[in-house]
């Protein structure tokens, strides 16, 4: 029988490269593998010494795992592996450390933490498991290591093709570890009741980023969208619940190649969920703990800490399920208490998500990760192509609709619990100023299944962000409320990409996550624009001078422009009233207002020209109205009340046409005015749709036929479509605001806020404070115009000095002083952007009330 001692192959590795020192007698010294240790306080020593820990690769030693898996010792490992093995641990364990983490639960002997690598581990690249082992040669029942946490590598797919990428073996390594880690901390035997979606994303999401400082970039790695990165990716169905209690019935398309889907699909669903779902969450982790996240800026002026790096990885972990959490999970076929206990963790810990908790953070990841590629990936290559990663996200399926003038789009939607539903939509340019028109989002709830409030639970996503929770009207024809979002921008990004859609998600959180039920919907996407054909004219009545001169001003003929973009209208109790603007930069103005007024919207990256400034602009053109040299026609449509649902003609109609005309300033002293205003109600309309979100009709404009025109100073004829998103209903002044006050801020307001250095806690009380202003102001929520905060922006400001919060300032705080402050807190920090500064100084003057705590602490020293 060959000896064990001679046979044995081992190298013991240090600082990330090979101890060639002494050999020969570490070779004997680490033969007894039964004294093996899982010594705490020696693993604290190891873990803390400079350079980081050290290690011993053992790859000829047989294991058998507690799962009865027996992997064997075959596949020696070369001098060169080795190396490169000890530089990928010491990288893991230092980026780990740099955490806060423990020390890993690893067998220790001779100063050094001991991993096998081993032949044959099944299906997996590697494993942390209750094993032991036994010597080559010897009786299986004469253990040669004993029983206890091992952490073994499958050395048959290292560094092969099957390890996913170059990186894939090393990646396994920082996973496992992470694992090793795990068992000493009290988590790890307090996520029994959790499925399986909590336990290994986070740990792969983690273990993609150890290797920054060898030179690893996940995202570089990712770019060629190859199917093989799917886990890395974090892939998944979000159509179906977060904790996938329940599981599409087939497999997604990039692990079927494009095969049909057949007899047994199923059984291959149920399975391939089962065992890589968990992996697949490693999205949802990483925008949690990294992406969009503030990054870590040491500063005594930001004293947060802030999730940039993995740094709440640790206290994510540390956290167990209580009796609370079982029973709030309980009896909802959707949850498990791991929904509860994460929510717990974010209000507790996370600087972003503390006012919020998963209410907000998880539709915010819904809509981010929808634009993914695009903002972040950077590409649209293989499995990011614009169709297939759809497919991959929604796999119930994300219909595709064209919306046009004369049509707008309604959909029935069922909405699992944490979960979401998507459309596309291509909207058309409109020729006058080649702008996209405003678009108006309606949700009404047609079914709530017996839950209170379910309009809170719906978070409409778009251009990667969640819209707040604006206003809502009590539902005519729904079994809830109406929830409206007017005059919201929706440019496709990046549209060559994406084939010029826009992607809309509706995702379903309740403001108590646990409680989330499915919700029916009725979504209504409008366009807010009108077309206008046909021309109007003005002839003035002869004039006599004060000499006794007859004078005939000339007449003036503006003519209409095709498809110009409106503003939101409200549906009054007796009329509704748009307004369509034919000059082409009046129209720009009022979309460089409309984009203004989008509070707290981050602009993402787009391939569209990019935006005048708004400020210049307005003034530019406002200043080329007093002085005469523009002359807008509008055309002003007064419409009887139109109930949702109704079609058909319309009596009782109004056309207004308005201009400027300077040329007739000069006869001013006779009573003919510069501002020329026609109208007439000799208007035929026909009313083609109507919701509770949305009017689209036809209507003809006779000027020579209004009972108005006996003298026939105005004439002409103007037609046109109309497609008019409803604002507020006047009919029904019960302007609910949501039932938790952080929903009256789109998300991105609390990434910012947070980059800010804003504490959670203060964001909270004055979201809270802004909550009871709101519901105590009779009239509600704003609406449209430069100071309503429609779109994005939602309503009601933070509370603070000045606005009805419970402190004031000793000293005076104005805007003034806020440049000086943003400069020496935040203009010198390292790693931020100009585009992120630009970003973070927009969020704070957004949210001045809030603001001004931090400014006056600033100039009192505190």
């Amino acid at each position: 029988m060959p000896s064990p001692t001679l046979s044995r192959r081992l190298v013991l590795l240090g600082g990330g490269g090979l101890s060639l020192t002494g050999l020969a007698s570490a070779r004997a010294q680490s033969d007894d593998l039964m004294s093996l240790t899982w010594d705490e306080a020696r693993a604290k020593a190891l873990w803390s010494q400079s350079g980081g820990p050290q290690f011993t690769l053992i790859d000829d030693q047989a294991m058998t795992t507690s799962e009865g898996k027996s992997p064997p010792a075959h596949t020696p490992l070369t001098p060169e592996e080795r190396v490169e093995i000890g530089k990928t641990l010491t990288a893991a364990c230092l980026f780990y450390r740099a955490r806060g983490m423990a020390p890993p639960m690893l067998p220790i002997l001779n100063g050094r933490f001991h991993l096998f690598f081993v032949d044959d581990l099944g299906d997996v690249n590697g494993q942390t498991a209750d094993a032991f082992g036994t010597r080559p040669g010897w009786i299986t029942d004469q253990p040669s290591v004993p029983m206890g946490v091992h952490l073994m590598i499958n050395a048959t797919n290292y560094f092969h093709p099957d390890a996913e990428h170059p990186w894939g073996p090393r990646i396994t390594i920082a996973h496992e570890m992470l694992h090793a880690i795990d068992r000493r901390m009290v988590a790890n035997d307090g996520w029994k009741p959790i499925g399986k979606w909590w336990r290994e994303g986070n740990v792969e999401a983690t273990g993609q980023h150890a290797y920054g400082a060898l030179g690893y970039r996940p995202l570089e790695a990712l770019k060629p969208g190859d199917r093989l990165h799917a886990q890395n990716v974090g892939m998944r169905p979000y159509d179906y619940p977060l904790t996938l209690l329940g599981v599409p019935a087939y497999r997604p398309s990039w692990v079927r190649k494009g095969a049909a889907i057949g007899e047994g699909e199923g059984k291959a669903a149920a399975t391939f969920f089962d065992r890589n779902a968990t992996y697949f969450t490693g999205s949802f982790w990483r925008y949690l703990l990294k992406e969009e996240a503030p990054a870590v800026v040491p500063s005594k002026f930001a004293s947060v800490p802030l999730p940039g790096d993995f740094e709440l990885m640790p206290a994510l972990r540390s956290y167990v399920v209580t009796p609370s959490d079982r029973k709030k999970a309980a009896g909802n076929p959707h949850m498990d208490p791991g929904v509860p206990l994460l929510d717990r963790f974010l209000r507790e810990r996370h600087p972003t998500w503390k006012p919020t908790g998963l209410y907000r953070a998880f539709p915010a990841f819904i809509a981010h990760f929808v634009e993914w590629p695009d903002q972040v990936i950077k590409s649209r290559q293989g499995l990011f192509a614009h169709a297939s990663w759809m497919d991959v996200l929604f796999m119930e399926g994300a219909p595709k609709k064209d919306i046009s003038g004369d049509q707008d789009i309604r959909m029935e939607l069922e909405i699992l619990p944490l979960a979401a539903k998507a459309v596309r939509f291509v909207i058309p340019k409109a020729p006058i100023g080649e702008n996209y028109p405003p678009i108006t989002i309606s949700v009404s709830i047609l079914d709530d299944h017996g839950q209170d409030n379910a309009i809170d639970n719906i978070h409409v996503g778009l251009r990667g962000q969640c819209l707040a929770n604006h206003l809502s009207q009590p539902g005519r024809y729904s079994k809830g409320r109406v929830r409206r979002w007017s005059g919201i921008k929706a440019t496709p990004l990046k549209r060559r990409a994406v084939n010029n859609e826009t992607v809309l998600t509706l995702i379903n959180v309740a403001p108590e996550p646990w409680k989330t039920k499915p919700v029916k919907v009725r979504l209504t996407i409008t366009l807010q624009i009108a077309s206008t054909a046909g021309q109007a004219s003005y002839h003035p009545l002869p004039i006599e001078t004060d000499k006794g001169k007859i004078n005939l001003p000339s007449s003036t003929a503006p003519k209409p422009a095709n498809d110009v973009p409106t503003i939101q209208v409200a549906r009054d109790v007796e009329k509704t009233s748009a307004v369509f603007m034919s000059d082409a930069d009046i129209v720009r103005m009022m979309t460089a207002n409309l984009d203004a007024n989008q509070l707290m919207s981050v602009e993402r990256e787009t391939d569209e020209p990019p935006a005048l400034d708004t400020q210049a602009q307005s003034q530019k053109l406002m200043a080329g109205l007093s002085s005469g040299t523009l002359r807008p026609l509008s055309v002003e449509l007064e419409l009887p009340r139109v109930e949702p649902d109704y079609v058909g003609p319309v009596s009782g109609a109004k056309v207004i046409a308005e201009w400027s005309e300077p040329k007739y300033a000069a006869y001013a002293q006779y009573g003919v005015s510069q501002a020329v205003r026609i109208e007439t109600d000799a208007v035929q309309v026909q009313i083609t749709s109507s919701s509770e979100g949305s009017i689209l009709g036809r209507f003809t404009a006779d000027f020579d036929a209004g009972k108005d025109n006996l003298e026939r100073i105005f004439r002409g004829r103007i037609e046109g479509k109309f497609s008019l998103g409803i604002a507020i209903d006047h009919a029904e002044e019960d302007n609910a605001v949501p039932k938790d006050p952080a929903a009256l801020m789109p998300t991105d307001f609390f990434v910012a806020a947070a980059r800010a250095g804003m504490d959670g806690e203060v964001l909270k009380q004055a979201l809270l404070e802004a909550g009871q202003q709101v519901q105590s102001d009779p009239e509600g929520p704003s609406v449209g115009g430069t100071g309503g905060g429609s779109g994005s922006g939602g309503s009601g400001a933070a509370g603070g000095y000045g606005s009805g919060g419970s402190t004031d300032c000793p000293v005076t705080v104005t805007r003034a002083d806020f440049e000086p402050y943003f400069q020496e807190r935040f203009g010198a920090l390292p790693g931020v952007s100009k585009a992120q500064l630009a970003e973070m100084k927009a969020s704070m003057l957004e949210s001045w009330d809030l603001t001004k705590i931090y400014v006056c602490d600033w100039k009192t020293g505190g």
